[in-house]
């Protein structure tokens, strides 16, 4: 059986708890700011890859894809930036460590998703990324069914 993105998303914060996803949020922004330093296009499309659906999983934890969509919509219309990747992938991880105000937690989801599509643009690696983003997501779909046969049997 094969489940939606959201479902899977919702099982996997479901089966290993809110907790320990945030965790490896942390960890994924972690390994994407190490593969900016590194510099190498492949080892940051499959690690921008992980940190988007981590980022649709802190929606889903923090209920708040609303204010989100908001805070996304506010930074296309304001002037562009520079934009500084280790540091916004930094705020996101201290945000999330302080277990910071629900506004705040949004506003750097949101910024994150802006630095996504500012390196996808830089590094021209759009469908890596969706590909990688899709393997993954299916490699977690079936850990977690594999997860529920083992529950099912004990």
């Amino acid at each position: 059986m094969f489940l939606s993105e959201t479902e899977i998303l919702r099982r996997a914060i479901s089966d290993y708890g809110k907790v320990p996803q945030k965790i490896k949020a942390i960890e994924e922004l972690a390994e994407l700011i190490n593969a900016i330093s590194i510099g190498n296009p492949s080892m940051i499309a499959e690690e921008m890859a992980d940190v988007s659906i981590m980022m649709a999983q802190l929606e889903l934890i923090y209920n708040n894809s609303d204010e989100v969509e908001g805070y996304k919509k506010d930074r296309m219309k304001k002037p562009a930036r520079q934009i500084k990747p280790i540091e916004e992938l930094s705020k996101l991880i201290q945000v999330i460590a302080k277990g910071s105000n629900l506004c705040l937690v949004a506003e750097k989801i949101a910024d994150i998703y802006f630095l996504l599509d500012h390196l996808k643009k830089i590094y021209v690696n759009e469908l890596d990324v969706k590909l990688y983003r899709e393997e993954k997501l299916e490699r977690l779909n079936f850990r977690l069914l594999r997860l529920g046969e083992t529950q099912e049997i004990n």
